[in-house]
């Protein structure tokens, strides 16, 4: 009995650790904004006072009727505290503004922080298509999303859309064979991360068949000549 008391003792005590440690990433990008709430929200009626913090530092301080909401540093002109919700907004973000953010309500340690990230946005993707050889005659193919990514970016998603269809989220390679893309003229590939996205320019199904300039040119004569005739007849 007393190892089954100690057992669950010890498992409070590791939830509660656990608790105190919970940290959520927000990813932003210059001249961005971050908002960051209470969780979990505070009890029901009003805040008494509410202390944001950056790695330790000082970011935005209220405390009700001693202390009026104050700005700190370079936080000053572009911060907002609402001393309702506890809820903490800041404009013009830049990479200076990394760090792990966390707050104290009613004079308590909020066990929620969170881990500000700075990241770039996406650059415009293009279609690459593989192999070299991949054509008409060709049977599949493989088109490749391709964006030049140099900085930080955060998690990245790929979505790609077949004609005017509706976008699918998929990897950074689409597998294509002739058989199951018939009726696809286009493809179209997304790139996305937590803070932009970007489309790239629609790429034309290699695997149609494709008409010359010439005969096209052909056809719209031949058009013009049918329709001359029907008139003077």
């Amino acid at each position: 009995m007393e190892k089954l008391t100690w057992c669950w003792l010890l498992l409070a005590v590791l939830n509660s650790a656990l608790a105190q440690n919970k940290l959520t990433t927000k990813y932003f990008t210059d001249g961005g904004e971050l908002t960051l709430d209470l969780r979990p929200p505070p009890p029901p009626g009003p805040l008494g006072d509410v202390l944001w913090k950056i790695d330790g530092n000082l970011v935005a301080e209220w405390v009700k009727d001693i202390v009026p909401v104050t700005y700190y540093r370079n936080f000053i002109g572009r911060t907002t505290l609402n001393v309702t919700t506890g809820r903490l907004v800041i404009k013009d973000m830049t990479k200076a503004d990394m760090g792990v953010y966390s707050v104290e309500v009613n004079r308590k340690v909020q066990n929620e922080r969170y881990n500000a990230v700075w990241i770039k946005e996406v650059p415009q993707p293009e279609i690459w298509i593989r192999p070299l050889t991949c054509s008409n005659d060709s049977d599949s193919c493989t088109l490749d999303c391709e964006a030049n990514i140099t900085e930080p970016a955060g998690p990245v998603t790929y979505s790609w859309k077949k004609g005017d269809g509706e976008w699918k989220e998929s990897g950074k390679d689409l597998d294509i064979t002739k058989n199951g893309t018939l009726d696809v003229e286009t493809f179209t590939c997304r790139i996305q991360n937590p803070v932009s996205e970007r489309d790239s320019k629609p790429k034309r199904n290699p695997l149609l068949e494709v008409q010359s300039q010439e005969s096209d040119l052909r056809d719209c004569r031949e058009t013009d000549v049918f329709m001359s005739m029907q008139k003077r007849g």
